[in-house]
């Protein structure tokens, strides 16, 4: 494929980002069904919610949870491949680089930890977990695309492979120093 030149049917990265942060935003209302007080939601032991009677619990929370993960993940894979593909030039990827640079991105990832430890201290840490996920889960989809626009380096006086240097070999080893001082 010619670089630069874009396949049929192919979508800006912004547009493969916004999907992804979507996904990751769907995905997370499974995890506030079971924070928020809803009386057909809610299961008290872990050992009830394979029963026959939450078996509609179990859908409402699984069908979001799985059908954010399967946009999130698809638009991540085919951002990923059209970045290593070079399908886009800089003008296309740059508006998706400054966006994902911007320090907000940096807080926003920070948040969970934050409030799973602040839940932790004030009330028992198990029951924070569904909070923890519904915040970390969107995090983590940031932290991704953040990495896969981030431009890669080029060589430029940095040491770029190492299994490119030949083995050291030293006609010396096992005696000691010369410029050692002894006593």
């Amino acid at each position: 494929m010619i670089s630069g030149m874009k396949m049929p049917g192919s979508t800006s990265p912004m547009r493969l980002a916004s999907r992804a942060l979507i996904g990751g935003a769907v995905t997370v209302i499974s995890f506030l069904l079971l924070i928020l007080p809803i009386p057909l939601l809610r299961v008290d032991h872990c050992v009830e919610l394979f029963s026959s009677k939450n078996l509609l619990r179990l859908t409402v929370v699984l069908i979001p949870l799985l059908s954010g993960l399967a946009v999130s993940l698809m638009a991540e894979r085919q951002l990923r491949r059209g970045i290593d593909n070079e399908e886009w030039q800089e003008r296309e990827l740059g508006p998706l680089r400054k966006v994902l640079a911007h320090p907000v991105w940096t807080v926003i990832s920070v948040i969970p930890l934050v409030a799973l430890l602040g839940y932790g201290v004030t009330s028992n840490l198990s029951h924070g977990l569904s909070l923890f996920w519904s915040l970390m889960i969107p995090a983590q989809t940031i932290s991704r695309l953040r990495m896969m626009v981030k431009p890669k380096r080029v060589a430029g006086g940095a040491l770029q492979d190492w299994r490119s240097f030949k083995p050291i070999q030293s006609e010396h080893w096992g005696e000691p120093r010369q410029d050692s001082i002894s006593s």
